[in-house]
C-alpha cells in the first residue's frame, strides 16, 4: 500500500505499530486496494462504515463504531489496512520541524531530550475535532483548560483556537476527538479604467435603470472597516447603501459564541484599505475634480461591511496598523445583514485578505482551519460565493514560484490574481520608502503605497509581479480568474483618523495596488451576474457554483486574446535602472530613476498558475444568461444549467443534445461545490458520447471524456465538423450512495461557428 501524507506527515499504515482496535476511537483510517466503486460503497455501508473525508493514495477517514479492524479487514477484502487514527498525524508538520518536535508531539531540548517543564512562551494554534466529535467540543475545551498555562481564545463548531504551551502540544494530540493542530497564520491585507478592462462599462449604464449594476444584490466585505464608520456620514460613492457595519474582531467573536448579536461599533477605516477595497466592488458612480465618473464594478449594489481590525491605541493610528491573528472563520461568513425583521447571510462574500505563517517560509498548506472551512462554509451554504485575494506573493521564490495557499487554496471559492490596469506607472527608486510606486504624474500626480516595484507601463495583458502564484501546495490550479490590480484608482476613506497620501489630486479617491483591488472587481461582477439572472432567468437563488462558472466561462486567455502577455516595457535586456524625466501638470519636472526588469517568457496557455483560466470579461460572462440563438438556428449560442440536485457515482446526467449545421467552436465549463477536504471528495467529469477525442464521430462505445480530475472547475474548448453533440456530466466518485452525498454542479456551455 502507498504511504499517505495528512497534515503534511507522511506515514506507511501497514508500518507495525497502528492499532486496529476500534474501541479507542471510532475515528479510523481506512486504505482501500481500488477506487471505490458502487458495490463497495454498499457493503461498506451495510458494515456501518461511514466515510467521512477523502485524503489521497485511495484511503479515506471513516466513522466505525464496531470493535475490530481487522476482522473487518479480513470480511470485506477490498479494504488494505485499517488502522485507528494514528496520533503522529495530528500535529502538522510544520509545527513540528519549527518547533523541535518528536513525530508524536513531544518538546525536545537542544540535545533531544523531551522537555517535561512547561515553558514561558506560548504559541496560537487551532484544534480541529473529528467530524464526529463536534457534539463533544465542550470536553475537548475542559480537557485542554486543565493543561498546565493553557487559555481557550474561543470555540465554535469543530475548531478550538488555544493559546498553549509547546510542551502540552503532545497531550492534546493524545486526545482521541483531536484530528488536527496548526499553527494560526496572522492576517494580513492584500476604478474607471478598470471597468474598461472588465468590459463592464459594456454592459451597463449606472444612469439607465434597463442596465444591470447589482442592483438588489448585498456584497460583504471583510476588511479593515469603512469610511467614518457612520452609515449616515458616508463617502458619496457609497451614500445610501450601507446595510450595516459590523466590527469582528476576536473579542467580538467571544460575545458571540455566548449568543449574543455581533456589536456595532460603526468603525472607521483609518487605515484605508477596506474603503478603496469597497469602492472597486460596488462604489459610485461618483465624479471626480476632473469631471471622470469613478465607480465600481456593481454601483448599485448594498454594502455590508465587517471590520476585521482590532483596536487601535491613540499611537497606532499615525502607524500602518498590524492586523490580528486569523479569526474564527465560520462566525465571519455568518454575519448577518438585516432586512425587515429579520436577519440574512450575504451571498457574495468578498475577503481582500489573505494569511502568513508563523513559522514557516514555505508554501501554506490548504489548512483545516483555514481553506478547509472556506469549503465547509459553501459546501454548508451552497448559494454563498466567496472570493478570496490570491495574495500579494508573487515577487517571493517560494516552491518555485508558487505563492498561493491557506484560505486562497479553498476548492469552492473564487481566487483572484492581479493584472496590471491600464493606467501607467514607473517605479520611483529614489523616494525614501524602497517599495513604493509612482503613478504617472500627467494623470495621477503622485505616489502609490506599499507594493513591490512593477515595471509594466499600462499593459493589461500583464499579470502583475506581485500577484501570488499558483498551483496550491496541493496541486490544485490557482488562481481561477486574473482581474485589474495595479495603479487602482478608487474611494478614499475620510475618516477624521486616516492618513492616506493624496497621490491623485481629488480627496474623495485615491490609488492602491494588489490582488486586493481585484478581488472585489470580481465580486462586483458576480452581482451583477447574480441579479442578471434574477431579472433575466427567472434564478432567485443561484447556486455559488454557477456564479463561478460563468466568471470562468466568459474569461479571456491572456495568451491569445492579448497577444504575447509579457512586460513589453521597463525592460532592458540586463535589468538595472534609468533616469526618466516626468513632466507634471503644474509644470514642475522631476528625474526620477527607475528599476528595469530582464524580460520575461510569456504567459503560458490558460489554465495556468499564473493567470488562471485568465482575465474577467463581464460581457462575455452574461451572454449565456442572455440566451442568445443563431439565426439559423433554434440552438441558443450559449446556455447554462444550475444543478442543484446533484449527482450520485455512475449516473451522467444529460445536460443538452446541440444540433449544429457545419463546423464550430463547443466550449463547456464545469463547476461543482465539493465537500470540505484537501483533496477531491466528488469526482466529476464532462462526457460527449459518440465523438472521438479529434471531434470526429465515433461509434456509440467511444466518447470525449476529461481525464478523472484534481480540480473542481474544468473548461475546454474542442472544434466540431457538424452534426449532433449531446453534453453530459458524470460523478466518477462520491463518499456514498445516499441523497446527501449527491455532488451539486453548474455548466455553463457557448459555440461559436467557424
Amino acid at each position: 500500500m502507498a504511504p499517505i501524507t495528512l497534515n503534511g506527515n507522511t506515514i506507511d499504515l501497514t508500518s507495525a505499530g497502528f492499532s486496529q482496535d476500534a474501541s479507542l476511537s471510532e475515528n479510523v483510517l481506512m486504505q482501500f486496494r481500488n477506487d471505490l466503486t458502487n458495490d463497495n460503497l454498499t457493503a461498506l455501508k451495510a458494515a456501518e462504515v461511514q466515510l467521512q473525508e477523502y485524503v489521497g493514495n485511495k484511503t479515506y477517514i471513516c466513522q466505525y463504531k464496531q470493535r475490530d479492524l481487522a476482522a473487518l479487514q479480513k470480511r470485506l477484502s477490498f479494504i488494505g489496512i485499517a488502522v485507528v487514527y494514528p496520533h503522529e498525524f495530528v500535529i502538522s508538520r510544520t509545527l513540528k520541524t519549527a518547533l523541535d518536535l518528536r513525530p508524536d508531539g513531544a518538546a525536545l531540548d537542544a540535545q533531544g531530550q523531551v522537555i517535561q517543564a512547561p515553558q514561558q512562551a506560548k504559541i496560537f494554534v487551532a484544534v480541529v475535532l473529528h467530524q464526529d466529535h463536534s457534539n463533544g467540543l465542550e470536553k475537548t475545551v475542559a480537557d485542554i483548560k486543565a493543561l498546565p498555562g493553557a487559555v481557550v481564545v474561543d470555540a465554535s463548531h469543530n475548531i478550538i483556537r488555544t493559546q498553549i504551551d509547546k510542551t502540552q502540544l503532545h497531550r492534546i494530540a493524545a486526545l482521541w476527538s483531536v484530528r488536527t493542530i496548526e499553527s494560526i497564520p496572522q492576517l494580513q491585507l492584500t476604478s474607471n479604467i478598470a471597468r474598461q478592462t472588465l468590459k463592464v462599462d459594456r454592459v451597463q449604464d449606472p444612469f439607465d435603470s434597463k442596465e444591470f449594476c447589482g442592483e438588489g444584490e448585498i456584497i460583504a466585505i471583510a476588511d479593515s472597516g469603512l469610511d467614518t464608520g457612520d452609515p449616515s456620514k458616508m463617502h458619496p460613492s457609497f451614500a445610501g447603501r450601507v446595510v450595516a457595519i459590523h466590527n469582528y474582531n476576536l473579542k467580538d467573536y467571544n460575545e458571540n459564541l455566548a449568543g449574543q448579536k455581533v456589536l456595532e461599533y460603526h468603525k472607521d477605516d483609518w487605515e484605508g484599505h477596506g474603503t478603496h477595497v469597497a469602492g472597486c466592488a460596488l462604489g459610485g458612480p461618483v465624479k471626480d475634480d476632473k469631471g471622470d465618473i469613478i465607480q465600481g464594478a456593481a454601483p448599485k449594489a448594498g454594502l455590508l461591511a465587517i471590520a476585521m481590525m482590532l483596536e487601535a491605541t491613540e499611537g497606532q493610528k499615525n502607524e500602518k496598523q498590524s492586523m490580528p491573528s486569523v479569526p474564527g472563520l465560520h462566525g465571519l461568513f455568518e454575519v448577518p445583514y438585516p432586512t425587515g425583521a429579520t436577519f440574512v447571510r450575504p451571498k457574495i462574500h468578498s475577503n481582500s485578505w489573505n494569511t502568513f505563517a508563523r513559522f514557516s517560509e514555505e508554501q501554506q498548506d490548504y489548512g483545516e482551519a483555514t481553506g478547509k472551512v472556506v469549503d465547509e462554509v459553501t459546501w454548508t451554504e451552497k448559494t454563498q460565493l466567496i472570493c478570496f485575494g490570491a495574495g500579494n506573493d508573487g515577487r517571493s521564490h517560494l516552491q518555485d514560484g508558487r505563492q498561493i495557499g491557506s484560505v486562497a487554496a479553498a476548492k469552492n471559492c473564487i481566487t483572484v490574481g492581479a493584472t496590471v490596469n491600464a493606467r501607467s506607472m514607473v517605479y520611483d527608486m529614489d523616494y525614501q520608502t524602497p517599495s513604493q510606486w509612482m503613478a504617472d504624474a500627467k494623470e495621477q500626480k503622485g505616489l502609490l503605497g506599499n507594493l513591490p516595484p512593477q515595471p509594466s507601463l499600462g499593459q493589461v495583458n500583464c499579470v502583475t509581479e506581485f500577484s501570488s502564484r499558483g498551483p496550491t501546495k496541493e496541486g490544485r490550479m490557482k488562481p481561477d480568474v486574473v482581474a485589474p490590480g495595479g495603479v487602482i484608482l478608487s474611494a478614499k476613506s475620510k475618516s477624521d483618523n486616516a492618513h492616506i497620501k493624496n497621490d491623485y489630486g481629488d480627496n474623495n479617491f485615491t490609488i492602491m495596488s494588489g490582488t486586493s483591488m481585484a478581488c472585489p472587481f470580481v465580486s462586483g461582477c458576480a452581482a451583477v451576474l447574480r441579479e442578471a439572472l434574477s431579472k433575466r432567468r427567472h434564478l432567485q437563488n443561484p447556486s455559488s457554483a454557477l456564479l463561478k462558472a460563468l466568471i470562468i466561462h466568459g474569461a479571456s486567455d491572456l495568451a491569445i486574446s492579448h497577444g504575447e502577455a509579457r512586460t513589453l516595457k521597463g525592460q532592458s535586456e540586463n535589468g538595472g535602472t534609468t533616469n526618466v524625466e516626468i513632466d507634471y501638470d503644474d509644470g514642475e519636472k522631476r528625474v526620477v530613476k527607475v528599476l528595469l526588469e530582464k524580460p520575461r517568457d510569456p504567459i503560458p496557455l490558460a489554465p495556468n498558475g499564473i493567470q488562471g483560466h485568465g482575465l474577467v470579461d463581464l460581457e462575455a460572462s452574461l451572454r449565456p444568461i442572455w440566451n442568445d440563438s443563431f439565426s439559423s438556428s433554434a440552438t441558443p449560442h450559449a446556455d447554462l444549467l444550475d444543478f442543484d440536485t446533484g449527482l450520485l457515482q455512475g449516473i451522467p446526467k444529460l445536460v443538452r443534445e446541440l444540433k449544429i449545421t457545419g463546423a464550430f467552436d463547443l466550449t463547456v465549463t464545469l463547476v461543482w461545490t465539493d465537500r470540505p477536504g484537501k483533496e477531491l471528495q466528488n469526482q466529476l467529469r464532462i462526457e460527449l458520447p459518440n465523438w472521438k477525442a479529434d471531434g470526429t464521430r465515433g461509434d456509440t462505445a467511444t466518447f470525449i471524456q476529461t481525464p478523472k480530475p484534481i480540480n473542481n472547475v474544468e473548461k475546454w474548448t474542442k472544434r466540431f465538423d457538424g452534426g449532433t453533440v449531446q453534453i453530459c456530466v458524470n460523478c466518477v466518485q462520491t463518499l456514498g450512495l445516499e441523497d446527501k452525498d449527491r455532488a451539486p454542479f453548474a455548466v455553463v456551455w457557448s459555440i461559436r461557428k467557424v
